[in-house]
């Protein structure tokens, strides 16, 4: 048996209104001293919801007409549970959240993924959870009675709602947040994220700050979830984070550049069409883009009823011989999604009172060539 150690670890959390200050100190496991196999301490998975599952609660949130209640899973981890620093506390607190809600007939959509669906008396209750905190969908009384529920076995508290026609998802805070952290709040504004032309290619010289431009691609990766406009430029920057050069610092400098003047900029969830259109994957490929491995990159954008609620910007795993190939290869992995989307969403027991259409992709190359007549899979479509 191998004992391990534990701290103290305090902090002093504001207020929104920065008026005061709560000062709090939580006695911490050093879990990073458990041995695999030897420490006794079983699976550690957890599961998060994925963005596209939290875009999807917003999208039926709206469709739903429903307030958002933001809550929180205060003292999650605490002894006598699974305690702060374990590497399997995240998973014994998921575990429970489940059974208990299990309890209460939520049903959860799909193994793995942290968004639950009650219904009572007629009406719904949506909740996602996001390791201790979650938004709760749902009519006052309803959700007052869930929460209450849920306070038998966890300190849970929730923020006042708010309810819209549409949600705006803004990332202001975190690239204010970024930019003052990497002492870009003076640079120049620039109105693109990327230049185009330029080639980016492995750096044979000593890696310049290793550590702070992976400290800076990190940031940039969270923006870029819910900033599509950012998303190609950050992947490429992300491709040299082991050996940094200079040409790759300017990237990141430039990425940094337009987000100081798109700052504003928010992705809009929620606004359904009235034509129904469904779940739509809008797909693309370049060819051979990067220079030195030859491989294309795949770009798709999954809309539902008019809500973007998934995007990637992706390089692909091998080498195309044409453009038209390098663009079935992106509906490839576009049709894998809109599985698994399409999965989640057949298992909503919403019946009729939030319908959806089926899947569409829209990619002209590969449209043109399964229109009869058709030739050889060798076929470039440019």
């Amino acid at each position: 048996m191998k004992v391990l150690g534990t701290r103290w670890h305090h902090t002093a959390r504001v207020d929104p209104k920065a008026e005061t200050a709560q000062l709090k100190s939580r006695l911490v496991v050093q879990g990073v001293k458990t041995i695999p196999f030897l420490s006794l301490f079983g699976p550690t998975f957890t599961p998060l919801p994925r963005w596209d599952v939290i875009s999807l609660f917003f999208v039926l949130d709206t469709r739903l007409k429903l307030p958002v209640y933001v809550t929180d899973f205060a003292k999650a981890y605490l002894t006598q549970r699974a305690a702060y620093g374990l590497p399997q506390s995240g998973r014994a607190f998921h575990l429970k959240v489940k059974d208990k809600l299990d309890q209460l007939d939520f049903v959860s959509l799909s193994e793995g993924v942290t968004l639950y669906i009650g219904r009572r008396g007629g009406d719904y209750v949506i909740l996602v959870i996001y390791v201790d905190d979650g938004l709760i969908a749902g009519k006052k009384a309803l959700v007052e009675d869930v929460v209450g529920e849920l306070q038998e076995d966890f300190d849970v508290t929730s923020a006042e709602p708010s309810m819209a026609s549409s949600i705006l998802v803004s990332v202001k805070s975190q690239i204010e947040k970024a930019l003052k952290m990497h002492g870009f709040e003076d640079i120049k504004p620039l109105h693109m994220p990327i230049q185009p032309g330029i080639v980016y290619v492995e750096w044979d010289g000593e890696a310049i700050k290793p550590g702070e431009y992976l400290s800076a691609v990190g940031s940039l990766l969270f923006i870029a979830t819910t900033r599509v406009d950012v998303q190609y430029a950050v992947g490429v920057a992300s491709r040299y984070s082991s050996n940094p050069g200079p040409k790759h610092w300017e990237l990141v400098k430039r990425i940094f550049a337009y987000l100081s003047v798109t700052r504003d900029v928010a992705l809009e969830m929620g606004l359904s069409r009235s034509d129904g259109s469904g779940l739509v994957a809008f797909v693309d490929a370049d060819h051979g883009g990067d220079i030195e491995t030859r491989r294309s990159t795949t770009g798709v954008v999954v809309q539902l009823d008019g809500t973007t609620i998934l995007t990637l910007s992706r390089r692909q795993s091998s080498v195309q011989l044409s453009t038209f190939q390098a663009e079935l290869n992106a509906v490839v992995v576009a049709l894998g999604e809109l599985e698994w989307i399409s999965s989640v969403i057949s298992s909503l027991p919403i019946g009729n009172d939030a319908p959806f259409t089926s899947s569409t992709i829209t990619s002209r190359p590969s449209t043109l060539f399964f229109r009869p007549p058709t030739s050889s899979l060798r076929n470039s479509t440019t």
